[in-house]
């Protein structure tokens, strides 16, 4: 029996359903996979995850998608990867992509749970933030 290659992706997808409680006939069902042996085909790497599955199985698994995306396309597809990480950037504009820094700098320390509470005093930070532009222009 030949050894399966290694496999960022495979070892990510591995390790993440080690970590749930479910089962993997559970994981096949939540992620809408036609068998449960595909997923153990895809976790030993004898097969790839496809890209297009991510998103349910991440899901399903409790598992950051961006992550589980991200060394997917490093592994299956590096230079479309490499080409949209040197050449794509999403469609924010500076004051968006500072929220962002200054949003992943505060989550260091862990993550940042998005409750109500937090939502209401960011919207109406922005509130009086448009209040006081309006009033300064005045």
């Amino acid at each position: 029996m030949t050894k399966a290659p290694y496999s960022p992706t495979a070892n990510f997808l591995r390790d993440a359903i080690d970590a749930t409680d479910k089962t993997q006939r559970e994981i096949a069902r939540d992620a809408g996979l036609p068998h449960p042996n595909v997923l153990s085909m895809m976790k030993t790497g004898e097969c790839k995850v496809p890209i297009s599955r991510i998103p349910k199985l991440s899901v399903a698994l409790g598992v950051d998608s961006s992550r589980f995306l991200e060394l997917a396309m490093q592994e299956y597809h590096p230079e479309i990867w490499m080409t949209l990480q040197e050449e794509y950037s999403p469609l924010l504009d500076e004051a968006e992509r500072k929220l962002i820094d200054i949003y992943q700098t505060a989550s260091f320390a862990g993550p940042i749970p998005m409750t109500t509470a937090l939502l209401d005093a960011l919207h109406g930070l922005f509130l009086v933030a448009v209040v006081g532009e309006t009033s300064a222009e005045e």
